[in-house]
């Protein structure tokens, strides 16, 4: 289906059907027994497949396809973009009789998906993202990787900004609901598609742990380039950096994480002074990133600043003051310095005692380290 024709569709459609209604109240009228392609073979609109769409019924249908329009402002030449979408491609008057095995799902199916070469995953909403929940899309994202296409996730426009934003003020939400990814609890409106696909799942390599890990690392880079896009540029400001340069960290691209935090701390030193707390959270960020690197040197005065500072500007008696001794214990631990190491563990127990209490759970990390250390 070409993808103007969408926009001709999208424009029959009435505001707020999901797409299960929209095919039992509109496409299967206008088809009789056919599918929506089938009964416009000979138009212009039909034509081989060049992206193939993964999406959730219980869509709006006219939110979804808006998400997928979205392709005509990033395609080179929209009007070459043929969308493969179940809902228009499948005769959906026989929809129920099509029941398919393993053998199915772990070659036909795969092998379909790599030809097309591109899908454009329907991403809504952030805060729970419904994909990620879905057997149908889960098995859909897995063909993908693995038949090598394009893993293109679109959002409808309102929702595109209110990801946007969240990257820059709700950054641990986000990472938070990309990590739900269980497709052993996924679920399809048909029980016998589910537990094929489960089944298909279960037989691939590494099972469904496999399959989980693999989804949620492209999930993972998929929010990595969102941030690039917020975070990455000339003009983002330290939080967005921040945050990018933390996805980064925690993807393992520490030398691409490293400029950006170097970064947010030239920035907030300019706009907020070298001893500002938040200076000094972005000093104990970059010196545990370097330690991670292995940059010892260059990350010790780091550590010592930021425990100076958090001394200086918070007293001892604070949290973060505790978190800068615990840190720059497991600093001294690495560079071999045992004897500092202990002193400044004792350091952040005695702090996260005052702070927390005796049986809080820093503080049992912290006395546990200690008798660790003590003992060797």
């Amino acid at each position: 289906m070409r993808l103007a024709h969408l926009r001709e569709l999208l424009a029959s459609v009435p505001a707020g059907l999901a797409t299960k209604d929209v095919v039992e109240q509109h496409i299967k009228p206008m088809t009789k027994s056919l599918s929506y392609v089938e009964a416009h073979q000979r138009e212009a609109f039909v034509g081989p497949a060049t992206h193939f769409v993964s999406h959730v019924w219980g869509y709006d249908f006219r939110r979804m396809l808006e998400a997928v329009l979205e392709l005509e402002g990033s395609e080179a030449e929209p009007d070459s973009v043929f969308v493969w979408l179940d809902v228009l491609s499948v005769n959906q008057h026989k929809a129920s009789d099509n029941a398919y095995d393993k053998d199915w799902w772990s070659s036909t199916f795969k092998r379909a998906i790599g030809a097309f070469g591109r899908t454009v995953l329907v991403m809504m909403p952030w805060e729970d993202p419904a994909p990620l929940k879905r057997s149908w899309c889960l098995w859909e994202i897995l063909s993908s990787l693995e038949g090598k296409a394009t893993l293109d996730v679109r959002m409808h426009a309102d929702e595109k900004e209110r990801f946007a934003e969240a990257l820059r003020t709700d950054y641990d939400s986000i990472q938070m609901s990309m990590s739900k990814i269980d497709v052993a609890k996924a679920e399809a409106w048909s029980k016998e598609d589910q537990a094929n696909i489960l089944e298909a799942v279960k037989a691939t390599e590494g099972g469904v742990n496999g399959v989980n890990a693999a989804i949620l690392a492209r999930m993972r880079e998929w929010l990595a380039e969102s941030a690039r896009a917020v975070g990455g540029g000339e003009d983002a400001d330290m939080d967005d950096m921040m945050n990018l340069a933390s996805l980064l960290r925690d993807q393992g691209k520490l030398a691409e994480a490293e400029p950006l935090y170097r970064r947010a701390l030239a920035g907030s030193e300019a706009q907020l002074g070298e001893a500002h707390p938040s200076t000094l959270a972005s000093v104990n960020n970059l010196a545990i990133l370097l330690k991670n690197q292995g940059k010892l040197a260059e990350a010790e005065p780091l550590y010592r600043r930021a425990l100076a500072g958090y001394e200086a500007q918070l007293g001892e008696a604070h949290p973060q003051t505790g978190d800068a001794h615990f840190n720059f214990a497991i600093f001294m631990e690495a560079k071999g310095d045992m004897d500092a190491a202990l002193h400044h563990l004792r350091a952040a127990a005695r702090t996260y005692e005052q702070c927390y209490g005796v049986e809080h759970a820093e503080t049992l990390d912290a006395q546990e380290r200690i008798a660790r250390l003590a003992e060797s």
